[in-house]
């Protein structure tokens, strides 16, 4: 069933204004940065280091979805997680600005692939339903447009980087899905009208999932590391 073109949006606090110019150092930090995701390319089926593997990307669950949406109260789980494609990314822009800690991107994907179980309990007005089922989703024309802010943060007993506020752009030329094993087999109407309810937090909830895996990934290096690595001739 393909559901077409969409256009979602999440964040998380605020994110500090980007009106200045790149100085000198953001222009070397940011082509430093860029050669990095360059490299980590080859490492996305592996990890590399405190990087876990990034393509597939896979989750034994994930935070559960609450929909209030007029007659509709539902909590939804997602378990058995797969993405793949995420190592295909083209980086249209990038722009570090060292002085406010802030990074600013738009990446583009060819074809994210999602596999993933999902169960829902629902109440519909009075009623109590439950569904269980396998989603696959196929996602073409996939682009990211996000801002980053960090904070210098103690963890693990060093001074490091953690991203504490940001904002995405999620848009797509479309979205296939394929549902399977399911216990109730809605009608395509039905699934489309669930995609509305839900689109705005799974987007929330793959921005959350994003941060955490950044997070995870430079909270093992010192802010001196970092800026040393960024900065680096």
């Amino acid at each position: 069933m393909d559901l077409g073109p969409f256009d979602l949006s999440a964040s998380i606090g605020t994110v500090k204004e980007l009106y200045q110019p790149l100085q000198p150092d953001d222009i070397k930090a940011t082509e430093n940065s860029i050669e990095l995701m360059e490299w980590l390319r080859s490492k996305f089926s592996t990890g590399y280091g405190h990087m876990p593997p990034l393509d597939p990307l896979e989750k034994s669950s994930l935070e559960p979805i609450r929909v209030v949406q007029g007659v509709v109260d539902a909590d939804v789980y997602l378990t058995n997680l797969r993405i793949d494609g995420a190592k295909d990314f083209d980086i249209d822009l990038a722009e570090i600005r060292m002085s406010i800690d802030t990074v600013n991107a738009n990446i583009t994907l060819p074809q994210i692939n999602i596999n993933v179980d999902f169960y829902i309990d629902v109440i519909l007005g009075v009623v109590p339903l439950k569904f269980t089922g396998h989603l696959e989703s196929i996602t073409t024309g996939l682009n990211v447009v996000g801002v980053f802010s960090s904070t210098e943060t103690m963890m693990n007993g060093i001074m490091t980087f953690q991203v504490t506020d940001d904002k995405l752009q999620i848009t797509a030329d479309n979205l296939r899905i394929i549902l399977s094993d399911l216990s109730i087999k809605p009608d395509e109407d039905n699934v489309r009208t669930w995609w509305e309810y839900l689109k705005e937090d799974i987007a929330s909830v793959i921005n959350t999932m994003l941060v955490q895996e950044i997070n995870h990934a430079i909270m093992h290096y010192s802010t001196q590391q970092i800026r040393d690595f960024l900065l680096a001739p």
